[in-house]
């Protein structure tokens, strides 16, 4: 594992952030959260890191984990082999599939998360915001099948061989929260 610390030089709003930083692939850090009795569950967050993933490198921002510790979806920022930047969201269950949003991210610049969570259910959904807009939605599936356990927020591992990410003013709701005001 890289190093872990609450900071107070690099920070969305307030006084502290989470900084980690990871020294070779694989490694992972996050804030996890771990009652999802709520049902839809919204968490909102911010997240900054100090640089951009290469060719064909993705670290993850956010994932869901059944009671085994293995991943039910997880939401990535990649480059793509055509060098584009974005957003992949890639569940397991209740069906594996991959869904992208292309957008110009930059190195050192705050980003607002929110992904909303609808399971335990025959018509189940997942929904990403970023920045306030809703990016990606899938509808209509059945999440009743996962033994869910939790949530982990700014994991960060991923194909990189070196990344620091700050995380910063997590929330969780069962209504949509939004981006704080500036």
């Amino acid at each position: 594992m890289g190093s872990v610390a609450v900071v107070s030089d690099v920070k969305h709003l307030g006084t502290y952030s989470l900084r980690a930083t990871f020294t070779s692939r694989w490694q992972s850090a996050w804030a996890g959260i771990y009652d999802l009795s709520a049902n839809p569950v919204y968490v909102r967050w911010y997240s900054r890191f100090d640089r951009l993933p290469g060719n064909d490198q993705a670290f993850t921002l956010i994932e869901s984990i059944d009671s085994n510790w293995d991943t039910i979806w997880d939401l990535d920022i990649e480059r793509s082999s055509t060098g584009k930047l974005r957003l992949f969201f890639y569940t397991t269950r209740p069906r594996e599939g991959f869904y992208y949003y292309e957008y110009p991210f930059e190195a050192n610049t705050w980003y607002c998360f929110e992904v909303k969570l609808y399971i335990h259910a025959s018509a189940g959904e997942y929904r990403v915001y970023l920045n306030g807009v809703e990016v990606i939605t899938l509808t209509g599936i059945n999440t009743g099948g996962s033994a869910w356990m939790g949530i982990r927020v700014g994991k960060g591992s991923g194909y990189l061989s070196s990344l620091t990410t700050w995380t910063d003013s997590v929330k969780i709701a069962d209504a949509y929260i939004g981006p704080e005001p500036s």
